[in-house]
């Protein structure tokens, strides 16, 4: 379980007059957003998170990813929208071992700032401006001279130089590289893992009243998430029970 996982957001009706709640201009409503990590292989909730409704989707990918992994979740392919595709987001998680599938938009091209070359030069820059010092490079076991160093080598040093635009850059560019490799093969599991979660959201919110928000504030909407994501463990708890391991979420010819 939670080696393939898919991340969304999905926004919940917040009442009229609601203080708390703000306005998204994607779903063109005044909500609060329900951001999950699914396992694409059991459909279960490993992580989760109820924000406001105007907060940024993509700065919640690493929160949710940490939260699953620190309860012992270790994902070896995660896959997101767009909507996920910021510089940090590449950066950290191209330094880790798992396989981001992140949307690309139509047209994508390569980003300038993450050639091998523009990074080179981004490492030489860090070195003359004094930000890598000799200590630190000496520290990460850097060459002050990009030449010397591997391209893992020049992405360290520029993480530690808070240059993750070059450094997310590299990574997207990887990415891109794979998408267009592998063409077909790429668009169909990159799907397959994002239907999980976009069916995993319209499950909680058809069966287990997710939508169904009747109360006002941040604290309530967060407890009315904590209330579906605890009702989907009991009916996957029940499932295992009685020896059924497919469908874990389903509700059909639960006794």
């Amino acid at each position: 379980m939670g080696w393939k996982v898919a991340g969304d957001a999905s926004p919940i009706h917040a009442m009229r007059h609601d203080p708390e709640a703000r306005y998204n201009g994607y779903y063109r409503m005044v909500c609060y957003l329900v951001h999950r990590l699914v396992c694409c292989n059991t459909n279960l909730t490993l992580s989760w998170a109820v924000t406001q409704g105007n907060v940024d989707e993509a700065h919640m990918m690493v929160v949710l990813l940490l939260k699953a992994i620190l309860l012992g979740v270790m994902p070896k392919e995660a896959s997101f929208d767009n909507g996920y595709a910021s510089p940090w987001n590449y950066a950290l998680l191209g330094l880790t071992t798992i396989n981001l599938l992140i949307g690309f938009r139509r047209n994508a091209k390569p980003n300038w700032r993450g050639k091998p070359k523009t990074l080179r030069l981004r490492f030489r820059k860090m070195v003359n401006a004094g930000v890598l010092t000799a200590d630190r490079l000496q520290a990460l076991g850097l060459n002050p001279d990009p030449e010397e160093n591997s391209i893992d080598e020049i992405l360290s040093g520029l993480v530690i130089a808070g240059q993750h635009e070059y450094v997310g850059a590299y990574y997207r560019n990887v990415s891109l590289s794979e998408f267009w490799r592998y063409g077909q093969g790429w668009v169909r599991l990159h799907i397959s893992m994002r239907n999980m979660v976009e069916g995993s959201h319209g499950h909680q919110k058809d069966w287990l009243d997710l939508d169904n928000l009747g109360v006002k504030g941040l604290q309530k909407a967060r407890l009315q998430k904590a209330l579906s994501v605890l009702s989907e463990a009991m009916v996957a708890y029940t499932r295992v029970q009685k020896g059924v391991l497919k469908g874990l979420t389903s509700l059909a010819y639960l006794k």
